[in-house]
């Protein structure tokens, strides 16, 4: 993640899971933006994000309780959950619990002894 000078400007790769990445292919080299900004998506979203003409993980959504919801009597402008596109193929499921961690890409593992 880069200075507050570069917006904060993300740069992700090495991505490792159970499924697949909804993260680093679309968001990444994207600078982060709120919705004091004017940027539509994080006004849609409700919060701070690496948006690129929205999303297909956001982190940092709305908690819907039970998962699914839909954009009828929710937020009419369009998803604002906390997404992992590839999860469950919809951008209408909002996880109840993400962990997102970031570590310098100079990162090497310990060795055990």
């Amino acid at each position: 993640i880069e200075n507050e000078d570069n917006l904060y400007r993300l740069h992700v790769s090495g991505f490792s899971g159970t499924v697949e990445d909804s993260f680093g292919w679309y968001h990444d080299k994207q600078s982060f933006s709120t919705p004091d900004t004017g940027d539509i998506c994080a006004e849609i979203s409700h919060g701070g994000w690496w948006y690129h003409q929205c999303f297909f993980a956001n982190l940092n959504g709305v908690y819907y309780k039970g998962g699914r919801y839909s954009a009828k009597g929710k937020n009419l402008l369009g998803p604002d959950g906390i997404v992992w596109y590839s999860w469950k193929d919809s951008d209408y499921y909002s996880l109840k619990k993400v962990s997102m961690m970031i570590r310098p890409r100079t990162y090497r593992p310990r060795l055990s002894p």
